[in-house]
Parts: C-alpha cells; sequence; structure tokens
C-alpha cells in the first residue's frame, strides 16, 4: 500500500474503508481509488490540503432546529405523503399540480391532518426520460408543469387563451391526458408549455413593464432572487436551443456562465429569458397561496418539502457553481441487499473545501429554497451531512470510498435556516448508516425516519408502539418500497418476476419470507387488538389496523401514504431497474385525489389513525 498516499486521502477526508451490507466483510480502499478521487480534487500533495475552514458562527452555540413541541403543543401530529406529479383528476393538464395540491391539502385538513409530505419539487427536464424528482436539473428552483393553468391571473385577461383551451381539440387532448393511467411527461410539457407562453405574452403587455400589483411583485421576486434567477432562465434558453439540458454537450463558449457568449446570447433573447422567468415568479406566486390557504384550513404545519440528495452532473446547478462540484466523481452506496452491485446516482458530489471556503453560501440557499412557503424539510439520505460514497468516473459502486463531510456545520446552517423559518427537520436515514446517526440528528433537532417494515427484530416480529424511536417521522413504506396493498397482497413480487429480478426459485423464496413477515404483521397487530389472528384478512380491514397501530407509536410524527388510502399496488419507483425495463415516476392515481379522501377505506384509515394519534378532546 502507497502509504504517503493513504496519509493524504485521510487528510482530505477519505475513509479507508467501508462496510458491505452484502458480504458482510470490511472493504479495504484501494490505492487506485484513492488516486483518482484526489486527482478529480486537484490534490496531489499536502500543500493542496488547505487548513480547515469554519462558519461565521461556529464560534456561538448553535440552536438546534425547532422541535415538534415548538409547532404543536401537544407534539404528536399525522399528515398525507403524497408524489404530486400523481395526483389524478378532471381538471389537471395530465400531472398534479398546485390546484391539486390546495383542493387535496384544504380536503385532508377538514378531516385533522396538520401536513403533506411531498416529493421534491425541484425543476426536471419534464420529458421523458428525464423525470424523476429525485434526478433534477436544479435544486434552487421548481418544476413549471406544476403550475396550476386555471389559477394563472393572466388567464383571465385572455379570452383568446381560455376560447382556445375550450376549443374542441385542446379539450379532447386534455381528456386524453387525463384518461391516460401514466402521465404521458412529453405531451403533458408540450401543451402547457404552449398555454403558458399566450399567459406570459399578455403578463408582457399588460404588466411587466407597468405599473401595476402584478408587475410591482414581479420585479420584487426578481429583485429578490437577483443574478441567480437570470442565469437559471438563461440556463433553460440555451438547453430547449441545443436539444438537452447538459450544459456539457454545449458548444464550449456557453460552458460558463460568467462568458461574454453566454451575455450576447441572454440579450439576443431577452423576452425568452424572461418566458422562464416569470414561470418560477407563477409558481412561487401560487406554491405561496397554497400555504396560506392550508393555514386557513386549520393545518398546523402545512407542507413538508423534499431536498433532494444531487444534481445532474449537466444540470443548472454545476453550471452556475462550477467551482463546487468535483467533476469526475458520483455519488452513490456501496453494495446492500437491495442493490448488490451498490448503486451509482450520476451526481456530481460537492467538494466540502469549496464549500467551507464560500461559508456554505450554496448549501444555505438550497436550505432555503426548499423550505420557503413550507412549515418543514424532508432531508433525503441524510448520512450525506455525515459522509458520502464517492464513486470515480466509469467505475463500479464498489470501487468507490466514503468522503467525510463538515458535518458540524452542515448542521449547524440547516439548524439556522429552520430556526428562521420556524420549520421541522425530518432526515431519511434508512440504510446502512452509523449506530450513532440517531443521536446526531437528535442532536440538532432533526427527526429520523422510521418505516414499519424495518421495525422488527432479528427473528422478523415486529416492534410494538413503545419500541418505536420517540423523535422520528413514522410510515409504512416509502416511494422507493412497494405500496401496502402490494405488500399484503405480493403482487410486487410478481412484478420484480416478470422483469427477470427473481428467478423461479428467488420468487418462490421471496413468497415465503413475505408469507413469514404477514404472518408476524397480523401477530403484532393482534397483540395491539386490533384485529383477529386467526381471521382471513382483507386489504380494507388490514389497512385501518397498521396506520392505528402507527399512530399509537412514540414517534412524533406519522404520515400516511395517498397510495395507501387508494388502495393503490402499483410502485411509484422500482430502485435500480433502468426506465426502458419499468417506467417509474409515471404512474398516476386512478381517481381524483379528494375523491380518493371520500371512500369508505379512506375514511377508515384516517379515522383509525386521527382516533390514535389526536389528544383527547
Amino acid at each position: 500500500m502507497d502509504q504517503p498516499l493513504r496519509r493524504l486521502a485521510h487528510q482530505l477526508g477519505l475513509l479507508p474503508s467501508y462496510h458491505d451490507a452484502l458480504t458482510k466483510q470490511e472493504h479495504v480502499t484501494s490505492d487506485e481509488t484513492y488516486r483518482r478521487l484526489l486527482t478529480a480534487l486537484g490534490v496531489t500533495s499536502t500543500d493542496d490540503v488547505p487548513a480547515p475552514t469554519t462558519i461565521p458562527f461556529s464560534d456561538r452555540p448553535a440552536l438546534p432546529c425547532p422541535r415538534v413541541t415548538e409547532r404543536i403543543a401537544a407534539g404528536r401530529a399525522f399528515g398525507l405523503a403524497v408524489n404530486l406529479y400523481s395526483l389524478g383528476g378532471e381538471r389537471n393538464w395530465g400531472v398534479g399540480d398546485l390546484g391539486d395540491l390546495r383542493r387535496l391539502g384544504v380536503a385532508a385538513a377538514a378531516r385533522g391532518v396538520d401536513f403533506v409530505l411531498l416529493s421534491p419539487l425541484h425543476v426536471t427536464q419534464g420529458r421523458w426520460p428525464a423525470i424523476s424528482p429525485y434526478s433534477p436539473i436544479s435544486r434552487l428552483f421548481r418544476q413549471p408543469l406544476y403550475i396550476d393553468v386555471d389559477a394563472v391571473p393572466e388567464l383571465d385577461e385572455d379570452n383568446d387563451t381560455r376560447a382556445w383551451i375550450e376549443s374542441p381539440d385542446i379539450e379532447e387532448r386534455l381528456r386524453t391526458l387525463r384518461a391516460a393511467v401514466r402521465v404521458d411527461w412529453n405531451a403533458t410539457s408540450a401543451l402547457k408549455d404552449e398555454a403558458l407562453r399566450r399567459l406570459h405574452r399578455i403578463f408582457v403587455t399588460r404588466h411587466r413593464d407597468h405599473d401595476t400589483g402584478r408587475g410591482d411583485a414581479y420585479r420584487a421576486y426578481r429583485e429578490r432572487h437577483g443574478d441567480l434567477l437570470d442565469r437559471f432562465a438563461i440556463f433553460q434558453t440555451l438547453a430547449a436551443h441545443f436539444g438537452t439540458d447538459s450544459w456539457r454537450a454545449w458548444p464550449i463558449e456557453y460552458n460558463d456562465p460568467r462568458q461574454p457568449a453566454v451575455t450576447r446570447w441572454a440579450n439576443d433573447h431577452a423576452d425568452e429569458v424572461d418566458y422562464h422567468r416569470w414561470l418560477q415568479f407563477e409558481l412561487d406566486r401560487q406554491l405561496a397561496a397554497v400555504t396560506t390557504n392550508l393555514r386557513e384550513a386549520g393545518m398546523r404545519i402545512g407542507l413538508i418539502t423534499d431536498l433532494a440528495l444531487g444534481t445532474a452532473d449537466g444540470g443548472f446547478d454545476p453550471w452556475a457553481f462550477p467551482g463546487l462540484f468535483v467533476s469526475g466523481v458520483d455519488l452513490g452506496a456501496p453494495p446492500d441487499p437491495l442493490g448488490p452491485d451498490g448503486q451509482n446516482w450520476a451526481f456530481p458530489p460537492l467538494d466540502p473545501r469549496a464549500l467551507a471556503a464560500d461559508d456554505f453560501h450554496y448549501w444555505r440557499r438550497l436550505l432555503e429554497a426548499t423550505v420557503e412557503h413550507a412549515g418543514g424539510i424532508r432531508i433525503d439520505h441524510v448520512l450525506g451531512l455525515i459522509r458520502q460514497f464517492w464513486i470515480p468516473g466509469g467505475e463500479l459502486a464498489r470501487h468507490g470510498a466514503y468522503m467525510r463531510q463538515p458535518t458540524d456545520q452542515l448542521f449547524a446552517v440547516l439548524a439556522e435556516v429552520c430556526r428562521g423559518a420556524h420549520a421541522l427537520a425530518i432526515g431519511e436515514d434508512l440504510g446502512t448508516v452509523p449506530d450513532d446517526m440517531p443521536s446526531t440528528l437528535h442532536r440538532w433537532g432533526v427527526l429520523s425516519t422510521r418505516v414499519l417494515l424495518f421495525e422488527h427484530d432479528g427473528e422478523g416480529r415486529f416492534h410494538p408502539p413503545d419500541r418505536w424511536h420517540d423523535h422520528a417521522l413514522a410510515t409504512v413504506t416509502t416511494h422507493d418500497l412497494p405500496t401496502l396493498a402490494a405488500i399484503w397482497s405480493g403482487s410486487d413480487l410478481d412484478l420484480r418476476f416478470r422483469l427477470g429480478l427473481y428467478d423461479e426459485r428467488g420468487l418462490d423464496d421471496a413468497r415465503q419470507d413475505r408469507a413469514r413477515t404477514r404472518e408476524q404483521l397480523k401477530a403484532r397487530l393482534a397483540a395491539e387488538g386490533l384485529l383477529d389472528f386467526h381471521a382471513d384478512v382483507s386489504y380494507e380491514r388490514l389497512a385501518p389496523a397498521v396506520h392505528a397501530f402507527l399512530a399509537r407509536s412514540r414517534a412524533p410524527l406519522v404520515a400516511v401514504w395517498l397510495d395507501d388510502l387508494a388502495g393503490e399496488e402499483r410502485p411509484v419507483n422500482l430502485p435500480g431497474v433502468g426506465l426502458e425495463r419499468f417506467p417509474s415516476w409515471t404512474r398516476r392515481l386512478a381517481a381524483d385525489a379528494v375523491d380518493v379522501l371520500d371512500t369508505p377505506l379512506a375514511t377508515q384509515i384516517l379515522t383509525a389513525t386521527a382516533n390514535e394519534r389526536l389528544p383527547p378532546g
């Protein structure tokens, strides 16, 4: 082993080994992995490693994020977990939007729901196959497809666009999109873009440069977001022109936003740039209105928005902040039972040294953008604030290594932002994490995440409610796992067999394991007096019992998946399975989301959850 190389790598923060959760062995980081990661960082000697940098407020005690009791005196609440794009309805344009969120949230608040946990609102390409909300082109801005066209003020001033929307051709296209069982991202994106461009022209004519309330609000929004908003709008016009959101495929003169060619482009395409600024302005206005509506409806926490782990390598954030991202390295995860080969998420990591040198400005902006108009923030893969698994470009995940992060500084900024917004913080700490992860989160006031499927002992016996973590968000499942209905029926196993993820022997083993899981779950629910162990249990009987059990846990927050209220079996996402094999991130709910709340099944689940969760009186 090259000891000087390893000492240099350790000084920089690269760890000497990782635990392989699949083989149960310790994997020692190779010299070649160290060499490639150090090269990507531009480090060849100790002279290249700067002294540790602290953030300006590190010399005074940092308060933790707000506790649940600071938002809700009783310290207990329940809410809905929702993939916004999947909401069905008779009025949206084939993808769930902020109008659907408003109607769902107000209806849920009337049923005692105190928060809505959302999948990320980050902007993606919005066209197949770049559709995953967890693979955005920017985490600083939002997805324009979530705009509710009917709520755009310019529509009331534009009879021509109203007539266009109500024309037979457009109405037929909308009926087709609304009736589809899966989101047609390309068709929805094209149609919605045409409508919004029409409305933007009205905005330009009547408001942009005029002394109107709408014009004043737009100018205030532009001033608040400054050059970063302008750069994002320019990026979007360049991406459309070159037909790709990856700036690495653009001509070299456009690879840096500070280049004269970019400035000339912005000047020559001023109206197009303004269109993309206006989209973000309208998104912000509508999201703020949703928050107000939910608060007026009695929802005590409101929206909890999701911060994805990373940004696409060719996306806006690496383009706008080139010195912060490490080129030639991918974020991922080492091998485990769910990913035998490990996982490569194809996100460039942030350089901890560059973050610290810039006083964590980018990290702060990410958090502020995510928590704006929200009562809480969920941080996907929160382990990334402690250590990240870095994979040299082009290598298999198992050849990666963990890189330590400036944990205290990252959490201190998170706590300061959440304090300023009076927002809760939740960390997704599932999978292979350090033993002290829950205590670290608790110290900083960040809730852990607990999922029913993982809450059991070594024999598969599910933990009783008093064994659940008392500083966590509790759910039955996640967007990466089967729905409760699929778990009970086993349809997720059949799907994996059809996709070739199981052979016949593997399917048989999985079915036997699932049968044991069902029996253990029945046993726990029976022990709690929530159902009869010896009776046949349908999903309609199981789901209320499971959620009543979850609500009895010590976890201060419980989230009920809207999919489980609908009895949905189709998965949202199959991790590790390419979109060419399974169309993740396209499945829509068959019914209008508000109508789902009114079904007998949903009523039973929500009532059972509320009865166990809400304080008497």
